[in-house]
């Protein structure tokens, strides 16, 4: 099995390589097999992509201080390591890779150490933080199915979603955004709780739900009055919601929209949040108490690994970072990755 993963991969990458810009054709198969493969859920695809480049507009406290994020001199680099099925591939600061979706689909084997190839075609893998679980999708059924990756039990629920699925930190539950909803789905038993969004809450360009520290609670970016046509509308605080009831429990005074899985500090202090109108894929620490910006990123995708370090991505390379937005370690990912959806996560 992990000859033909290997083989799988390796193949992907020399019949996609070209001769001269390897940044223009890189994994052009692989792109197209997905494209074709993934038309099922290629409206929820086509708003994360748009949301992605909306711009919003934040508040701008006139007291707030930004650090800017200075690199240190040298940087230290972790080398290329290459890629291999039969080892997990570590990411700079203990994390590693836990799951790859494209044209090959693959999960970390926690018993053996190593890269299962998955039988089954999915066009969506999300990885639960300690590799028991995926969320999938495929081309055929229109909800988010569970694969128990012990005992390789799919099941198929029947809650639709938009924008990426959040596993809780302990991978005990996994948070689905809807258009007018969020849902909780207890992964050991596949038990679904939707909890419809009250009427107080405006979720206009940006409905996604990210789980608080401690798995009881989730966040809503809160829509406020001061909008423009010109930079959209703007982010006034975040609503804290309670997950097993649905209830409002706060609002925290945090000027920006948490971008994903693990955009929160284990201890709840800090959140990474998503940039203003005018650079909308900037990334900035927050302090959750205050609402203060603490410093910006240089990534454009970054999550929490611990309280005090932070593991960013750009342009095929993984970025380790302290709370200044300073590299510590840097680590290119190998050819054979570049092109595929992957899963991070500790992996135990």
């Amino acid at each position: 099995m992990n000859d033909l993963l290997r083989q799988a991969i390796r193949e992907m990458a020399d019949e996609t390589r070209p001769a001269g810009d390897l940044a223009v054709g890189a994994m052009a198969r692989g792109r197209q097999l997905r494209r074709r493969r993934r038309a099922a859920v290629g409206a929820a695809a086509a708003l994360l992509v748009l949301i992605t480049f909306i711009p919003y507009a934040v508040l701008r406290d006139t007291h707030r201080q930004e650090t800017p994020a200075v690199d240190p001199t040298p940087t230290p680099t972790i080398g290329h390591p290459p890629w291999s099925p039969d080892k997990p591939f570590g990411l700079p600061g203990g994390w590693m890779v836990t799951g790859l979706a494209g044209d090959t689909d693959a999960v970390f084997d926690t018993g053996t150490g190593k890269y299962r190839l998955l039988e089954k075609d999915f066009t969506g893998i999300w990885v639960s933080p300690d590799a028991r679980y995926a969320a999938v999708t495929d081309d055929i059924h229109p909800y988010i199915g569970l694969l128990d990756l012990h005992s390789q039990r799919l099941t198929w629920t029947t809650v639709g979603f938009v924008l990426e699925p959040q596993w809780s930190s302990d991978s005990a539950s996994l948070l689905l955004t809807g258009t007018d909803r969020f849902t909780v789905i207890t992964a050991a038993t596949g038990k679904v709780h939707r909890h419809p969004l009250d009427e107080r809450f405006s979720c206009l360009d940006y409905c996604l739900y990210t789980w608080l520290p401690g798995d009881k609670e989730v966040a809503l970016a809160k829509v406020g009055v001061n909008g423009s046509e010109t930079n959209g509308p703007t982010v006034s605080a975040l609503t804290v919601l309670d997950a097993t009831t649905g209830e409002w429990t706060r609002d925290l005074a945090v000027p920006g929209v948490p971008p994903g899985q693990d955009a929160w500090s284990p201890d709840g202090s800090m959140v990474i949040v998503r940039g203003d109108g005018k650079e909308p894929n900037l990334l900035r620490i927050a302090d959750v108490t205050t609402g203060k910006i603490r410093t910006r990123l240089a990534t454009t995708r970054a999550f929490f690994i611990s309280d005090d370090r932070i593991i960013g991505f750009e342009n095929g390379t993984a970025v380790l970072m302290d709370l200044r937005g300073r590299a510590i370690a840097k680590q290119d990912f190998p050819e054979e990755l570049t092109d595929l959806s992957l899963s991070y996560g500790p992996g135990r």
